[in-house]
Parts: C-alpha cells; structure tokens; sequence
C-alpha cells in the first residue's frame, strides 16, 4: 500500500508520467518494428526532425548526450535516471536493441534477465559498492535474498522505473 506521500506524488506526476509511459511503449514498439539503428549514440537516429518532449521543452532533434546532460545533471530533480527510459540511455551509450536482445526477434524479444544485466553491468557485488551511498539503504544489498536482487524489480527498461522497496519501506531514491 503506497503512503500518502507517495500518492500525493503520484496524483501530481499523473500527467508526465502518462506522458513518459505512451512515449516509451510507442517509441519502443516503433524502434522494435523499424530496427534500431546500427550506431546508437544520440536522439536523431531515431527521432530525426521529431520534437518528442513536453511543450517549452528545447529542441531535441539532432542532440547527443551532452547536449541532454547540459541540463539533466545527476544528483538533481532533472537526472536523466529519473526523466528518460532505460532503453534511450542505453541507446545514447551506444547500445542497440540487439546487443541486449540478440538479432533473433526485435519486434518482440524476449524479456532480460538478471544474468544478462550484469554481463556489462555486474557482479552485482560491484554494483553494491557503486551504491553503498544510497541513502536509507543499499538497494543492491537486499537483505531480503536473492529474489528481491532481480533487476527488473526496480529497473524498467522500456517504461518508467520504480522504486520496488518503497513498496513496503519509507526509501526514497531515483531508479534509473
């Protein structure tokens, strides 16, 4: 059960997130059908002349990483961990769909497990000492066993991510 916090939260994020949640299913079903493109690495290859963000945001079409980080820095409200969907970072890292999901079936891969993830990003011991920070308490080093230690309990690829230990725990932090 979500505190009231939460809920207020949500009520006042209903519209970006809505927003964040069509964004990613079309733009992830639309790369999914077309094929992501060979080099991934900044917002026009797929995106081209397209405005994809919020009225009063700025020109995107063309913009790299950089120019994205000029404004969504870490550690701020504007994090990219928070506004963009794992799948266009991974993308503006230079990561296509298929170096995840191999070049069997890109219009409907199969799901990632956790194993996959820490091929680039493990041991998952490593990722608790990148994350022995986080304040109230390390997600990564779960001491509820190895079953709340998924990634996609909390990391959503293809829609916004979430927060699964605020599910039952007062934790705030951004999952990116």
């Amino acid at each position: 059960m979500l505190s009231v916090r939460h809920r207020n939260l949500l009520r006042e994020m209903r519209l970006p997130l809505v927003s964040m949640i069509v964004f990613a299913v079309v733009a992830g079903f639309t790369g999914a059908v077309l094929g992501s493109p060979e080099d991934g690495g900044d917002c026009a290859s797929c995106h081209q002349s397209e405005q994809v963000l919020p009225a009063g945001h700025p020109p995107t079409a063309g913009m790299d990483l950089d120019g994205c980080l000029a404004c969504h820095v870490d550690g701020t409200p504007l994090t990219l961990h928070s506004a963009m969907p794992l799948s266009h970072q991974h993308m503006l890292a230079g990561i296509t769909c298929a170096d995840c999901h191999g070049e069997e079936d890109v219009v409907a891969p199969a799901p990632m497990t956790t194993e996959q993830c820490l091929v680039c990003h493990g041991p998952l011991e490593a990722l608790g000492a990148l994350t022995a920070d986080v304040q109230p308490t390390n997600p990564h080093m779960t001491p509820h066993g190895p079953t709340f230690a998924e990634c996609d309990l909390c990391h959503q690829v293809h829609e916004p991510s979430q927060n699964f230990c605020a599910d039952c725990h007062d934790f705030e932090f951004v999952v990116p």
